[in-house]
Formats: C-alpha cells, structure tokens, sequence
C-alpha cells in the first residue's frame, strides 16, 4: 500500500492488506506535517514501513486494518507468476470467506450499505459470511455466464 495526501485531514481504516512476499517496504506513506498549508512534497518525504504494525504505529492509521492472505478466500490462490498470459477462469474463483478467517467480523458499518451484517460487526471486503453470493451481469439471463 502507499498513500500520498495532501491534506492532514484524512483517514483510512478496516482494510485487509496482503503483503507481497520478498518485499522490504509494505507500507509507503507521504503526509504534510500538522498544519502545513502549502504542500509541494518531495520524494524524500515518503515513509516507508515493512509491517502493517509498524505503519500503524507510526501514522495512527489503519489502527484496525489487518493483514490478510488467499487462505480467507473459500477458493483463492494467486496467480502463477511464471505464466503471466495464464487465463484464469471466474467460475474457479470463489470469494466467499471462510468462517474463521481474519477477515469475518473485520469491517465497520457502514449506514445503507452493510447494515444487514451477521455476527458482532460485518465482515472485511463485499461479500458477508453465510450471506448469498452478490449477482453481477443481466437479471433477464436464465442462465448463468461464465462470468458470474
């Protein structure tokens, strides 16, 4: 993740973040300092942090974001990086999250949008555990496209 603002007044929480394998700086963070107006930044202003924890105790963001991997997926795996024309079918995909995940009871309500949640608050991410997939495509369609 990296984040550039240009205001101090801003903020960003109950996210789920996969770190990248192999990576030193997970985290990039550029913000004016309080109260500063006039805001032209320069690369040397960027911060860098290697563990979500370490963000959030320097910023005091994401103070309830965690970090997350394929495995709360029912059926996600990354992609194969040494076949990168590989085409990956929709149909094998499945983002329904597993029930004891990192990422079932993650998120913040948000007033007509989620407030039907199951549990103590709803789940990270658009599909809520034990909750009906989300319908895409055209509704007049008796059958369903690969593209589900």
């Amino acid at each position: 993740m990296r984040v550039g603002n240009a205001t101090e007044n801003n903020t960003s929480d109950y996210n789920g973040y996969r770190p990248n394998k192999g990576i030193k700086s997970q985290y990039g963070w550029l913000f004016p300092a309080k109260g500063q107006k006039l805001y032209e930044p320069k690369s040397t202003d960027w911060k860098s942090f290697a563990t979500l924890a370490d963000f959030q105790a320097a910023t005091g963001q994401e103070t309830h974001s965690r970090e997350v991997d394929f495995d709360i997926f029912e059926c996600m795996t990354p992609a194969d990086t040494a076949k990168p024309y590989a085409v990956y079918h929709v149909m094998d995909i499945n983002f329904q999250l597993k029930p004891n995940g990192k990422a079932i009871d993650a998120g913040l309500v948000i007033s007509a949008v989620n407030h039907g949640f199951a549990g103590k608050a709803p789940d990270l991410g658009a599909h809520e555990l034990g909750a009906p997939p989300l319908r895409c495509g055209p509704r007049w369609l008796t059958w369903q496209p690969f593209y589900r």
